[in-house]
């Protein structure tokens, strides 16, 4: 055998070494590609079987998200307690606070206070609850409560 010849193995384990780190380049592309891509999500149009509440805006609001085009109702149409509240304004100032978060509702008397949910399909079925709570500062204490 020549002096610079290579044992069939050693073919073999240079061919992986190329395809590994072709693997490599082709990740490391991909990932730099998503890091410069916008990410663009899209609602469905259809939401029926879907309630989205935003507790606190007026009876009768209501609005569509504008980044993920989800429409939200009112929530006085659900409940007849509490108070509707604003978050202190130094938070409205916040780029990232989203809109639902910037009102809310308040129940500073009575030990029970519920929301009437009637989903389409009616009762003996299962469904998901979604809630998000932000203090904001809504009664100017600067005192978030306590359980």
């Amino acid at each position: 055998m020549a002096p610079h010849a290579s044992a069939p193995g050693d073919i073999h384990n240079l061919s992986n070494s190329v395809k590994m780190f072709g693997d490599f380049s082709f990740r490391l592309f991909f990932l730099g590609f998503l890091a410069v891509t916008p990410v663009v999500v899209y609602a469905q149009d259809n939401q029926s079987g879907f309630i989205s509440i935003d507790c606190g805006i007026p009876e009768g609001s209501n609005y569509t998200d504008a980044i993920t085009g989800i429409q939200y109702i009112s929530d006085k149409g659900f409940i007849n307690t509490g108070l509707s509240k604003t978050v202190s304004p130094e938070f409205k100032v916040d780029e990232f606070l989203v809109q639902q978060l910037l009102t809310l509702r308040s129940f500073p008397q009575g030990t029970r206070n519920c929301y009437n949910l009637r989903p389409a399909k009616g009762k003996g079925n299962r469904y998901l609850i979604r809630a998000r709570f932000f203090y904001g500062n809504y009664d100017r204490k600067n005192q978030t409560a306590t359980v």
